[in-house]
């Protein structure tokens, strides 16, 4: 039964990544916080002078997150090239290698500042990049790696994981 387990997450892994398990981590980061942050078990770092420019940026960061979610998951037909074993390296993959997990961690942690208005949230960060670089290095890396070899390592050495970085021209 183990076995069978294993073989079924592989392939559902060389099919979808691993974002059903990404995502839902990040989401329950977040809920963690908002308990922590509710009952006082959190440290808090506010500024009641700035409340509404911190919540008017971090609205702006949550539209922003939410329209990179948006390219990257259906402009950038991510879905058809999957299908067809071929891999994205334009538009914004050209950017950043994992813009969903990117955009899930940014909007995540945006939303969470504009209904707590404490910018410790921005910490959930630093635990979403190690969350998203523990679970990719060790699974969709690996596979990607095999399947395109030295083109994928062209990629990765040109183009970050987790931190937008826009390519020079």
């Amino acid at each position: 039964m183990k076995v069978e387990f294993r073989k079924l997450f592989a392939s559902a892994v060389k099919i979808a990544g691993i974002g059903y398990v990404v995502v839902p981590g990040m989401i329950v980061f977040a809920i963690l916080f908002l308990y922590f942050d509710r009952y006082g078990l959190l440290f808090r770092l506010e500024f009641s002078s700035a409340a509404t420019a911190v919540r008017i940026i971090s609205a702006a960061v949550a539209v922003v997150s939410a329209a990179m979610w948006f390219i990257a998951g259906f402009r950038s037909r991510l879905i058809e090239s999957v299908m067809k074993d071929q891999l994205v390296t334009t538009g914004i993959y050209a950017w950043v290698r994992n813009p969903l997990y990117v955009a899930v961690a940014l909007m995540c942690t945006s939303v969470l500042v504009f209904i707590t208005c404490n910018l410790a949230a921005l910490l959930l960060l630093a635990l979403y990049w190690l969350w998203v670089t523990l679970l990719v290095s060790r699974t969709e890396e690996k596979i990607l790696a095999a399947k395109f070899g030295e083109v994928y390592a062209q990629y990765c050495s040109r183009v970050n994981r987790c931190i937008l970085r826009f390519p020079r021209r």
